[in-house]
């Protein structure tokens, strides 16, 4: 079964926790969101952070989020989600590449080998920028 997780930069400090993840609860009424954090509850997070994993791993074993950047054959890549596709898919940001692409089975392999989640547009929207 898919593991399906969610991360988040909480509204308030606290302290050393600069991501939630877990469980996503959102209020569109409100567009508010909060992620059912382990030992935490539901915590208030800044709307525009929600990022659900995306059920793989770069080289390193760290989980790829929504909104994770990396580089793939010396472009600079944004994990994001497309509707119209129901599917996850890495947009080109930057570099030598004009291609986006989708995670399909057929690259996986080769890509997960090279892939290393650099940062992500939240913490670092110095890489959006050209």
């Amino acid at each position: 079964m898919r593991e399906v997780e969610f991360r988040g930069k909480p509204i308030k400090d606290y302290g050393d926790a600069k991501w939630f993840y877990g469980s996503v609860v959102i209020n569109y009424e409100d567009e508010l969101a909060y992620i059912e954090a382990p030992g935490y509850g539901c915590v208030p997070i800044e709307w525009e952070t929600v990022g659900q994993y995306i059920g793989l791993k770069d080289k390193y074993g760290k989980k790829i989020y929504e909104g994770d950047l990396f580089y793939w054959r010396d472009t600079l890549r944004q994990v994001v989600y497309r509707e119209d596709k129901a599917a996850f898919m890495a947009k080109r940001v930057q570099g030598k590449s004009n291609n986006d692409f989708y995670f399909y089975m057929w690259n996986l392999q080769d890509l997960l080998e090279r892939v290393e989640v650099i940062g992500n547009t939240y913490e670092n929207p110095e890489f959006l920028r050209n």
